[in-house]
């Protein structure tokens, strides 16, 4: 047989986008993000956004990893951590240092232009991230409703327990440390009186008045629970059939006096209500009166109703426990409980350096504000510091960040859903949307060449299209079959049709500056409509 006729393996790879096309928008991508963030000294924030999206790449692999999946999805849920960091990370830097260098304004009237123009470097930053997301999910084609949906339930169950912890110390800074009133009572102490009056209520009311209604409710407990408890426990392997079948008896028994008891409370608390009336309670032969007393205040009567309530909770917990248990396999079991343990690691490890952290967050925050706002920030810092504890201070931050992963996570995926993004090509998409709207609003601020400007508006176009049509040829022909010269062409057309709407662009900015009745301040917002004009034609044209 001649090797021309040898049969070709073919797989599911086989039918991918294109390596050409994909290394076209990958590399136009990052020259691109490259020089924009270099020009808008946005170095930081592309930074953050390369490791953003490597996180993301990354976990998107791991959670859809069809072999050996306890281990992919606990480190997959510790990738959602510097996913999130970078994210907010580079956005919040930006935000802080662009802020710093507009605030104050030098004259009342510039508020509004320095406050546009911290929103503009925020959206500039936002569009470098979105690109760069893009790009790095280019490369695997991992973006999609499958990996989406994968990894969050992934993120979702890693946010329970920063969120927990950070529930639980908030909560415990509240409750100690809140005062409700002048005289110094806090939360934690009401809390505390509340339950001391629930357990004298319960186990052991004033002494010398009768107490029907909590004792009738203890009772009205203990039967129900015992009855929940007696039919959730698996009595068929330790008892015979007599057996089973008066214990069946005992059970609807006990729900008759739960009936029953239902009734009796209301009639307590009627007759607890006209004992303290003292012109009843002198009508009333006192020899019962004394008994009623005396048959109310048993206390060892409550403890063993309080008792048997308490104890057959615990094992109705543990019976749906083992239960729930029993319904999966240890291998599903691992496999959900694997996120769980990632984020208590992630919280135990921010527990751990929670004291350098604060400080460096602390001195970074501080040395990018303007010198006016330093004591102002310290002040508030300082107090929320000393009122809630770093600790929940961290933990809470921890929360937010983790629970921006899952908001990226979910509006990617109901992009997608709502046919905003493609489906199949969410990553050029992505890379090219990104990219755009960076440059674009870099072009607004003025701070950006001309010549990056439009090199700005063409690539993102070009980082969408060969995506675009590296997974059409993938898709018809395969990624085996020679396709370099087709895409080269396609490129070529693309390129030039972009460099001629360039060049006219150029002509007319040139021109512009010119003539007397073009004001000079709106030259930058023509340029964004230019370059929304180029885009639409390079459309167009296609």
């Amino acid at each position: 047989m001649s090797p021309s006729s040898q049969p070709t393996t073919v797989d599911e790879s086989t039918w991918r986008p294109t390596r050409y096309g994909t290394g076209i928008t990958v590399c136009v991508t990052t020259a691109l993000t490259a020089l924009v963030a270099l020009a808008l000294d946005q170095v930081v924030p592309l930074a953050a956004g390369w490791t953003a999206a490597l996180s993301l790449t990354a976990g998107l692999w791991l959670a859809t990893r069809p072999t050996r999946r306890v281990p992919a999805r606990y480190l997959a849920s510790l990738l959602v951590a510097p996913l999130g960091v970078a994210a907010v990370g580079g956005l919040a830097y930006t935000a802080v240092v662009v802020g710093s260098a507009q605030f104050p304004p030098s004259t009342p009237a510039g508020t509004a232009s320095a406050a546009l123009a911290v929103v503009a470097q925020v959206v500039v930053a936002a569009g470098l991230l979105t690109a760069v997301v893009g790009a790095a999910s280019t490369i695997g084609g991992l973006v999609t409703r499958r990996g989406l949906r994968s990894l969050w339930r992934v993120t979702l169950p890693t946010l329970f327990a920063p969120l927990l912890a950070a529930t639980v110390l908030t909560a415990a800074a509240v409750v100690g440390d809140t005062a409700l009133t002048s005289g110094g009572r806090t939360v934690g102490t009401a809390a505390a009186n509340a339950v001391d009056t629930a357990t004298s209520f319960f186990r052991s009311p004033p002494a010398g008045k009768p107490n029907l209604s909590s004792l009738l409710l203890l009772a009205f407990a203990a039967a129900t629970t015992l009855s929940r408890t007696l039919g959730s426990l698996p009595l068929e392997l330790g008892l015979d059939d007599d057996q089973i079948d008066a214990v069946s008896e005992f059970r609807g028994a006990l729900r008759t006096v739960s009936w029953v008891l239902t009734l009796a409370i209301l009639v307590g608390v009627f007759v607890d209500l006209l004992l303290r009336d003292p012109q009843f309670r002198g009508q009333l032969d006192q020899s019962v009166y004394q008994y009623l007393v005396a048959g109310t205040q048993v206390e060892p009567l409550r403890d063993a109703l309080a008792a048997v309530t308490v104890g057959c909770l615990g094992l109705l917990a543990v019976s749906y426990a083992l239960k729930r248990v029993a319904r999966t396999t240890s291998r599903a079991s691992l496999e959900g409980y694997g996120p769980l343990l990632g984020g208590a690691t992630i919280t135990a490890a921010t527990f751990a350096v929670t004291g350098p952290l604060v400080q460096r967050v602390q001195a970074a925050v501080v040395a990018a504000l303007p010198p006016a706002l330093t004591p102002r920030y310290q002040q508030l810092s300082e107090g929320v510091l000393g009122f809630y504890g770093p600790h929940a201070v961290t933990t809470v931050g921890l929360s937010l960040v983790v629970g921006s992963t899952v908001a990226v996570v979910t509006a990617i995926w109901v992009g997608m859903w709502l046919r905003l993004l493609p489906s199949k090509t969410t990553g050029p998409a992505l890379a090219g949307a990104g990219l755009f709207v960076a440059t674009t609003f870099a072009g607004v601020t003025g701070s950006l060449p001309a010549w990056l400007f439009f090199a700005g508006i063409v690539g993102s176009f070009v980082a969408w299209d060969s995506g675009h049509f590296a997974w059409q040829l993938g898709r018809e022909v395969g990624r085996q079959t020679p396709t370099r010269n087709v895409e080269a062409v396609h490129l070529a057309g693309t390129l030039a049709v972009g460099v001629l709407a360039t060049g006219a662009a150029l002509g007319v900015r040139r021109y512009a500056t010119t003539i007397s009745f073009v004001d000079p301040t709106t030259i930058p917002a023509a340029l964004a409509g230019s370059a929304a004009a180029i885009f639409l034609l390079v459309v167009a044209l296609r």
